[in-house]
């Protein structure tokens, strides 16, 4: 099999791991799980008589079963596999092992008026959470961090020793700083989002120091607690909170006919957003309806310094430009938005949002965007069906592209399905539901 390997397509492979044992009933089920999560695709002799034991095992970790005649398939094609086993999965009902409850926490602070340090260098997402506290009668200081690391040593040691509790948002430098510098008896938490999973400083964090680590999906706590070995039993998962617009946007196009036809993107940087796959629908879609069109939203590439130091990430964009120029079903067919903060009325001229990254942990724009009337529509990316409904969910751009021309031809439907996304979205992630949840995590209420 290694042989196989190295063979395929001149691919070069840096190390085999061997995990003995049969599938069904071993000791170490985690080590089979460990294993997949360190490859592309799982190579068998012959797929269709392979245990169904291993095959739900594998379509689990979103890995496809393969011949070794389809080893040698490009890593696009073995991930678009790999999304349609899992979600293959997840229609059929098929449970994936939720997260265990964790046990009451160590430090529990109570409902009594508290002193509360929230530290971080970006507090977007803690706006609800500082708001709640405070209505709850809470003191609320702002530990405010300059970046990932830097801070003023002196005023966050003063604010360590004032708190009755300290909530770290992003598990950054300020986690690993605070895990060290905290009073015995006061408690602390950590909120993770995405980008510090792939960093060092969750390990750097001194875990008997911690609470509760919040994440904002199950599968970014999945990695976390593996890279880290942090108790499971005191790490949360609660969603990002989605603020309800007070007034519902209209559910139909009669004011905009094209709207319906109209795909949003926001954020395409770096390259792992996806652009070329937004590029590769609406070029599908085009060929059979050439109303519709994509517009993104956010910084141009030319328009961010870091770019200059990334000249894969250049070139890459490069390509995504030309296509978009000389492309007959592309050209004119793409508008590019400015970043700003007027998302609200940027939704109400878009009719479906698109999340078409190779990995993301929440991707706030697909329940942002359905409670202001557009349609969500995402890949699978490995969580995505944790947090959405199968419906929203595609394994590769052509079953999106098939799905959405039924979806927005007809505009009672399309309005019908945008209506239930909203539905959904504010049962689950509505801020009412959400931000009093994580109050009560950071305080020690749950």
């Amino acid at each position: 099999m290694a042989r196989l390997l190295h063979r395929a397509h001149g691919r070069q492979v840096p190390g085999v791991l061997v995990v003995p044992g049969a599938v069904a009933g071993t000791d170490a089920p985690g080590r089979w799980t460990e294993a997949l999560s360190l490859v592309d695709a799982v190579v068998v002799p012959h797929p269709e008589r392979s245990s169904p034991a291993l095959r739900d095992l594998a379509a689990a970790a979103g890995r496809a079963l393969l011949s070794p005649a389809d080893a040698a398939a490009p890593p696009a094609v073995l991930a678009a596999r790999g999304r349609a086993a899992r979600l293959e999965l997840v229609r059929r009902g098929t449970p994936l092992t939720p997260p265990p409850a964790p046990p009451p926490p160590r430090v529990r602070v109570g409902a009594e008026p508290r002193r509360v340090v929230v530290a971080g260098h970006d507090l977007k997402f803690a706006g609800g959470l500082l708001e709640e506290l405070r209505a709850r009668g809470h003191e609320v200081r702002v530990d405010e961090w300059r970046g990932h690391a830097r801070h003023d040593p002196g005023a966050s040691a003063a604010l360590a020793q004032w708190a009755d509790v300290v909530h770290c948002e992003w598990s950054l430098g300020n986690a690993a700083w605070y895990s060290r510098h905290r009073p015995d008896g006061t408690r602390l938490t950590v909120r993770t989002h995405l980008q510090e999973a792939s960093t060092e400083f969750p390990r750097r964090v001194r875990r008997d120091a911690v609470d509760s680590w919040v994440f904002v999906a199950e599968h970014v706590r999945a990695q976390v607690l593996r890279d880290t070995g942090f108790p499971a039993e005191r790490a949360l998962w609660i969603p990002n909170a989605v603020r309800i617009p007070g007034r519902r946007p209209p559910s139909t196009d009669e004011t905009d006919p094209l709207r319906r036809f109209t795909l949003g993107l926001v954020g395409v940087l770096p390259a792992r957003k996806g652009l070329h796959r937004a590029l590769d629908l609406l070029a599908t879609l085009r060929a059979e309806e050439s109303r519709f069109r994509l517009v993104i939203r956010g910084h141009r590439p030319e328009d961010v310094a870091w770019m200059t130091a990334r000249p894969e990430e250049a070139a890459y964009f490069a390509e995504q430009a030309r296509r978009m120029a000389e492309d007959p079903l592309l050209e004119s067919a793409v508008r590019w938005d400015p970043h700003g903060p007027d998302m609200g009325a940027w939704y109400t001229r878009v009719g479906v949002v698109l999340s078409v990254s190779d990995f993301e942990s929440f991707h706030f724009t697909l329940p942002d965007g359905a409670v202001h009337g557009c349609l969500p529509r995402s890949l699978a990316w490995a969580g995505a069906d944790l947090l959405y409904p199968p419906d929203w969910l595609a394994a590769s751009t052509d079953e999106m592209a098939r799905r959405l021309h039924d979806e927005v031809a007809d505009t009672a439907r399309w309005s019908q399905l945008t209506a239930e996304a909203a539905a959904y979205v504010e049962e689950r992630f509505g801020e009412r539901r959400v931000v009093p949840a994580l109050a009560d995590a950071v305080l020690g209420l749950r």
